[in-house]
């Protein structure tokens, strides 16, 4: 009597954990035993779906119309484990395996759990961090394999508000994937002789030809010109004054640099960049004017900024402020407004929002963080 087939989903498990469904498919009659255990050594316990340290066997199972079923509960997890399968077809009953499944009495499965990978996204300025008072950040978990764990993807929204401390924000484009950048710092070993000559670093794992470099003593935004994995050398596109002891920190954005720094490839839907509305009020009465006096003009942008709000002139929908003086805006149509009105403005402000929604096909096996250069998107005025 054989043992045709053993179906158990053998992917990957999820931090939170699983239920498995195992078949196991035969002739009538065909006798077999198992047990399945973890790392740690621990025994599934089939009648109480728990793992212990005591030996535990499923014995001497007599496949009843062609077939064995049963629900295994893999527990959540703290840390990433390995659970092994055992299925012998038991000889002194007649037993074997098709040789599609083994050559031998014993057929082994192994199964990994693994950890969720954490995603940090935040933002980044490289040109004007000190204007910023956040530059928003937020985490996302993530299963290595996909949502469940069988490779297929997972996705995950996201949103974050950087927060500047003076001026506004002015919306240079809309956000791309290639905005997200991998990042990996490293230290200088050995200093070249001539500024073009390579120099040694203490590791160059993950990097890749293309990558921006940003330092201290950084003249202007090389990028890696060439790599040498075996000894350690980076070669700049340009010359560059270095010592010993810099660190070096290099950037790279899209799924090139992502993958080649954390093994995982994503992509990016619904991705927007939005300054919010504000608002401010009158603090006087102006009748058939272009000027308006405000409580604050901080945020309100130049032929940028509209201004909506109750006694607005209907016939001309949100007119632009055309300049600023003081606390006094200039709007593109005259307007008669009361004492204390709301404004409401828009198109400025000193808060925007970055929004869309991770498409991870793969995930890595570290936590990363993933920077989003905000010098790509935002100007500040």
């Amino acid at each position: 009597m054989k043992i045709t087939n053993i179906l158990f989903q053998s992917h990957t498990i999820p931090e939170a954990g699983d239920s498995r469904n195992l078949v196991i498919s035969g002739e009538s009659g065909s006798v077999f035993s198992l047990t399945l255990t973890r790392a740690n050594g621990d025994y599934y316990n089939f009648e109480t779906d728990a793992f212990a340290a005591a030996k535990e066997r499923l014995s001497n199972v007599t496949l009843e119309g062609n077939s064995y079923s049963t629900i295994i509960v893999f527990p959540s997890a703290g840390a990433s484990d390995t659970y092994t399968l055992n299925v012998w077809a038991e000889s002194h009953y007649d037993t074997s395996f098709d040789t599609s499944i083994s050559d031998s009495l014993l057929a082994t499965k192994v199964l990994s759990q693994y950890v969720d990978t954490e995603i940090t996204l935040t933002g980044i300025s490289h040109a004007s961090s000190g204007s910023y008072a956040s530059t928003g950040s937020t985490t996302l978990s993530i299963p290595r394999s996909g949502s469940s764990g069988n490779g297929t993807a997972r996705t995950a929204a996201f949103s974050l508000d950087m927060v500047i401390n003076t001026g506004g924000f002015n919306i240079l484009r809309a956000p791309v994937l290639t905005d997200m950048e991998a990042f990996k710092g490293s230290d200088i070993q050995v200093v070249p002789a001539v500024g073009t000559d390579p120099y040694t670093f203490d590791s160059v794992e993950g990097l890749a030809v293309g990558m921006t470099a940003r330092g201290n003593r950084i003249a202007g935004t090389p990028t890696i010109k060439a790599i040498d994995t075996e000894a350690k050398t980076i070669t700049f596109s340009t010359s560059q004054t270095l010592l010993a002891g810099d660190t070096i920190k290099f950037y790279g954005g899209g799924n090139t640099y992502i993958d080649s720094l954390y093994q995982t490839t994503l992509s990016v839907s619904d991705f927007t960049l939005k300054t919010l509305p504000f608002s401010t009020v009158t603090t006087s009465a102006v009748s058939a004017n272009v000027s308006v006096p405000v409580a604050s003009s901080a945020g309100i942008m130049i032929d940028t900024s509209t201004v909506g709000g109750i006694g607005i002139d209907p016939s001309v929908i949100d007119p632009t402020v055309t300049n600023v003086v003081g606390n006094t805006l200039t709007l593109s149509a005259a307007q008669t407004l009361e004492d204390g009105i709301s404004l409401t403005i828009t198109n400025g402000g000193r808060t925007a929002t970055l929004a869309g929604t991770l498409t991870i096909t793969k995930a890595g096996n570290s936590d990363f963080t993933l920077f989003i250069n905000l010098d790509n998107l935002l100007s500040i005025i």
